[in-house]
């Protein structure tokens, strides 16, 4: 049986993680490292500008050069808690501006700073050139920091034109460039050799494979678990003193579903779409008579001309999600009734299953209730579909179940019928 294979004795390891992910996390912490650096600059820079200058009695001097600093540093914020394009411009923006202003706003009323203070001058080009990337390729950080170290020396150029005094740019934004690409070109060397140097790419892989068959194996048998022996034995705790012939024989098919390991065993295929989708809406019809045995009143309404075309695994996935939904119905919400709506476009089927219980606050379910977790969220992920859920108390409930239709489906025809 092939089942064996799929788990291994003793502990399962880790694989390591693929190699462009691994060179994206060192990149990604490299830059991280460069935008600390930066923050700490500027951090450090104001109250040395601020002692510096109050020291010697320029005390509004003091305060504009502070503010100045603080928004840079707010762009600087912004740009690690969001990095992308366009907080990446807006650093360069703000730091360029930034630049100008502290330099015109020291050197316009102190030229004499030029000569005693490039250390201070200099400070917001240092950071500015530190200006790292959204992205992990270590060319395109290089590429940012020199653009960055440019507007720096276009900016203290600008000034020293402006105010009519000696060209002097300072090393500091000059060391830094250098060191900044430096760091990210040996990093960028380094991707290139290891991109050379061919791993043992069928360990790695059978590795990867056992792993995801025992995390498969988990994940089907705690929904299979909580689909079956868990509902039945709330069933019989909490149901009638007598059970039904009914339910006797649901409970009969449930152990031995059970026992012979049909839960792990792959979909079957019929061959077409057509006969495919109309043994899936079978099975969720006897899903809803079984229900209404039960005492909940299921409704099923949606086109019933449109071929659904889920592929068997999501098939599988839609009907044991739609089960442990109208089970939550049964046990939680206290509604009698339910509805099944099912609807199609060209690229998703969606399932969505109403009732107007007491509801419940999404966020304060438990770690440790596997109903919408395992045998709702975890099937239907697994099929490259999403589940969303909306409810508060008193206000009913309603999951949306969303699927992929099979590749080569034939587009859908617009309608919404009762059947």
């Amino acid at each position: 049986m092939w089942l064996p294979e799929l788990v291994q004795r003793g502990p399962v390891r880790l694989p390591v993680l693929p190699r462009d992910v691994a060179a994206a996390v060192t990149v990604s912490a490299a830059i991280r490292g460069v935008w600390a650096v930066a923050l700490a600059v500027l951090a450090v820079t104001i109250p040395g500008v601020v002692d510096y200058l109050v020291g010697r009695g320029y005390y509004a001097d003091a305060a504009l050069a502070a503010g100045i600093l603080l928004s840079m540093i707010a762009a600087l914020l912004v740009l690690m808690r969001w990095p992308s394009r366009e907080s990446l411009a807006t650093y360069l923006i703000v730091g360029t501006l930034s630049v100008w202003a502290f330099q015109f706003l020291l050197l316009s009323n102190h030229p004499e700073f030029q000569g005693t203070a490039n250390f201070l001058l200099n400070r917001p080009a240092f950071a500015l050139v530190l200006v790292g990337s959204a992205t992990s390729r270590p060319l395109n950080v290089v590429k940012w920091g020199v653009i960055g170290f440019v507007l720096g020396e276009a900016v203290t150029v600008l000034v020293d034109l402006q105010l009519g005094l000696p060209i002097t740019t300072g090393l500091g934004p000059a060391i830094a460039i250098v060191i900044y690409c430096a760091t990210f070109l040996v990093i960028y060397r380094i991707q290139q050799v290891h991109a050379e140097r061919v791993p043992e790419f069928d360990r790695v892989q059978a590795d990867n494979l056992r792993y995801e068959a025992a995390r498969t194996v988990e994940q089907r048998a705690a929904a299979a678990i909580h689909d079956t022996l868990l509902n039945d034995l709330a069933l019989v705790i909490h149901g009638p003193e007598e059970l039904s012939d009914h339910t006797r024989d649901r409970m009969r098919d449930d152990v031995a579903w059970l026992s012979n390991g049909q839960w792990m065993a792959p979909p079957a295929q019929s061959g077409s779409q057509e006969s495919d989708d109309a043994m899936f809406r079978n099975q969720l019809m006897a899903i809803a008579s079984d229900f209404q045995w039960r005492g909940l009143g299921v409704e099923v309404t949606g086109n019933p001309e449109s071929v659904l075309a889920l592929s068997p695994d999501a098939a599988t996935a839609a009907l044991g999600a739609v089960r442990a939904c109208l089970e939550n119905v049964v046990k939680h919400s206290g509604s009698a009734s339910a509805e099944l709506i099912l609807d199609r476009d060209d690229e998703l089927v969606t399932i969505m299953v109403v009732d107007s219980g007491r509801g419940f606050d999404p966020g304060s379910v438990g770690e440790d209730r596997l109903g919408l977790r395992s045998s709702v969220r975890l099937r239907v992920e697994s099929q490259g579909g999403a589940v969303r859920v909306w409810s508060s108390p008193g206000s009913g409930t309603s999951v949306v179940i969303s699927l992929p239709v099979s590749l080569g489906a034939a587009p859908t025809e617009a309608g919404d019928r009762r059947f």
